[in-house]
């Protein structure tokens, strides 16, 4: 009687536990569940899923569904049910769900829930090669996911100038006719490392899965790198972005088009200034940005010579759309093709163009610069700058 009534308590105590179980995770889901009622309304799924995960075979577009947590039986993810109660849950994690949630609201569900769109889902979204760090024979031969982000970022955009240097020329769009991939090696590969170098940190691409995928980045990079070439067909865009060029050439097609590339810009900055006003980050982004124009834009605005190419241009704003969204990392991808754009076409021209040139080719006594004598004395031909304002620049370059 007694082993009865010890058998009989256990199991008492056992249906207890349960129920208590039962009853904390029946609450956790319907806390979770709001939250996710609360987040699809909002129409921001961006919240709820991370890039990494769209490498888990488990994650598909077919299974996405409540919020998905860490830490299930097996390493992989899941819905929260009373089921799982018996299963020690882990902490949520934040993901990234990036075009498909919008997939979802415009296009039929008899497409957005077949096999076929899951299969072209995982293919456009997919990179080519792992974030894992490669081995060797057992040997680790990159420390992290990072390095390998950043290597297979500077592989993407070198691999790129090389093949739009001589594709641009096929094509017959405007190119420098001087400019050949030897001398991309020989004068401008290590600035352009440094340049990838700093796009990759201020981008934060090291927090992101790498840019060999489709979407969001190769194809929004393939359109920036053909996007400002093509252009070159329109007549009235063969001007450049100068205070000679704005005061004395532009036609007024050109200022219109200018019109509505600033509208376009404004509501890419607006959309991102939300997001870093939701993600509580608005300071220091806003402090990342005004010391980027104070270092890089305004010692050299003033200067009649100033240009603002549109590598540079590119490469100063688009590393500042680095929300972790779906639209700023196509904003990112596609300001990066113009970066590449103008390294291919033009080469890494200076910023202050021929007073630089002057400037280098003085100050290191360049045998080829024509000197005059006077009094004793050898002088350079001085240096007549453009002058915006009545338009000359008869003797100098045109910037």
């Amino acid at each position: 009687m007694a082993i009865g009534d010890d058998h009989l308590e256990d199991a008492v105590a056992l249906r207890d536990e349960e129920d208590r179980l039962e009853e904390k995770t029946s609450t956790r889901w319907k806390g979770e569940k709001k939250r996710w009622s609360d987040t699809s309304s909002e129409g921001d799924v961006d919240d709820v899923f991370d890039d990494n995960d769209f490498n888990d075979a488990s994650v598909t577009p077919m299974s996405l569904g409540p919020p998905r947590l860490k830490g299930l039986e097996g390493g992989g993810y899941g819905p929260i049910t009373p089921k799982d109660a018996s299963k020690e849950i882990g902490p949520a994690t934040a993901e990234t769900l990036p075009i498909p949630s919008l997939w979802y609201r415009i296009l039929p569900r008899k497409i957005t829930s077949s096999m076929a769109f899951e299969r072209v889902y995982r293919i456009v979204t997919s990179n080519v090669a792992s974030d894992d760090p490669p081995h060797l024979g057992g040997l680790k031969i990159m420390d992290g996911r990072e390095a390998v982000r950043f290597f297979k970022f500077a592989a993407v955009t070198l691999v790129a100038i090389a093949m739009f240097h001589p594709l641009v020329r096929r094509m017959g769009w405007e190119y420098d006719d001087d400019y050949e991939l030897t001398d991309f090696l020989l004068y401008d590969l290590n600035y352009v490392l440094l340049d990838i170098l700093s796009f990759y940190l201020v981008g934060r691409l090291y927090k992101r899965r790498g840019m060999d995928c489709l979407f969001p980045f190769l194809v929004p990079m393939a359109c920036g790198v053909i996007y400002p070439s093509w252009t070159t067909t329109l007549s009235f865009l063969h001007h450049s972005f100068s205070l000679y060029e704005i005061h004395c050439t532009w036609p007024w097609l050109l200022f219109a088009w200018a019109g509505g590339i600033i509208l376009l810009a404004a509501v890419v900055v607006t959309a991102h200034v939300w997001r870093a006003c939701k993600d509580g980050d608005l300071i220091w982004r806003l402090a990342e940005a005004i010391l980027s124009v104070l270092v890089f834009i305004a010692p050299y605005a003033s200067h009649p010579n100033f240009h603002l190419h549109h590598w540079y241009a590119s490469w100063l704003i688009g590393m500042h759309f680095n929300a972790d969204t779906w639209w700023s990392k196509m904003a990112l991808a596609f300001m990066w093709g113009q970066y590449i754009n103008g390294i291919a076409v033009w080469g890494r021209d200076p910023l202050l163009t021929c007073a630089y040139g002057y400037y280098i080719s003085t100050d290191i006594r360049c045998s080829y610069m024509k000197c005059y004598h006077e009094e004793g004395k050898s002088e350079y031909k001085p240096f007549i700058a453009p002058d915006w304002r009545n338009c000359s620049a008869s003797t100098n370059y045109v910037p």
